[in-house]
Order: structure tokens, then C-alpha cells, then sequence
């Protein structure tokens, strides 16, 4: 029998320490109001930026470049040296992968 919960919303991984082991989400706030987020997700021994999104009035005042920072300390906090990061083709004409030691 699996040790995963049965329901995968967000709430329930927050709470669930498996899921916490392998993935981490990050809330960036301005004067408390939520502007950006990110996942990280931690697996056989590579760590993969998950999906992250900037508000579009908080673009370009260096808020994604902080929770990308969060990201890789966190990852490097947890031992990881090596990071995975996909640009889907919904950005762009292609998928485009870049792997990274940390």
C-alpha cells in the first residue's frame, strides 16, 4: 500500500510530510500582498524548478530573480548540486532545457 495521500491538492502536499521531502513552493509577498510564486522539486538527485509566475505590475522590479534565488538555496540547504529548468512551449517556439550545477 502506497504511503502517498489519495488527495494531491495543494493543500493536502503542503501538509503532508512526504510530499515536503521531495518539493517546495515559495510565496513572494509585497507589503503582504502575494506577487509571485515557485515550486522546487527534489528527485533522484536533481532538483527541477518547478512552475513560478510573476504578477504582471510587479514585472521587471528583479521579484522572480528573488524566489529563483530562494529556489536554489533552498536547494543546495537540502544537498543538491545539480538543477534542472524546462521553458514550455507555451513561452516560446520550443522547449528549450538547461541543467546547472548549484
Amino acid at each position: 500500500m502506497s504511503k502517498w495521500p489519495k488527495t494531491t491538492g495543494a493543500v493536502e502536499r503542503l501538509r503532508n510530510p512526504l510530499f515536503r521531502e521531495k518539493e517546495a513552493s515559495f510565496l513572494a509577498r509585497l507589503d503582504g500582498q502575494p506577487v509571485a510564486f515557485g515550486r522546487l522539486l527534489l528527485e533522484g538527485g536533481m532538483a527541477y524548478l518547478g512552475g513560478s509566475g510573476v504578477m504582471p505590475e510587479y514585472r521587471g522590479q528583479r521579484v522572480y530573480a528573488t524566489v529563483l534565488r530562494r529556489r536554489l538555496e533552498e536547494a543546495h540547504a537540502r544537498g543538491f548540486t545539480s538543477l534542472l529548468s524546462m521553458r514550455s512551449p507555451c513561452r516560446g517556439p520550443s522547449w528549450r532545457v538547461w541543467i546547472q550545477r548549484i
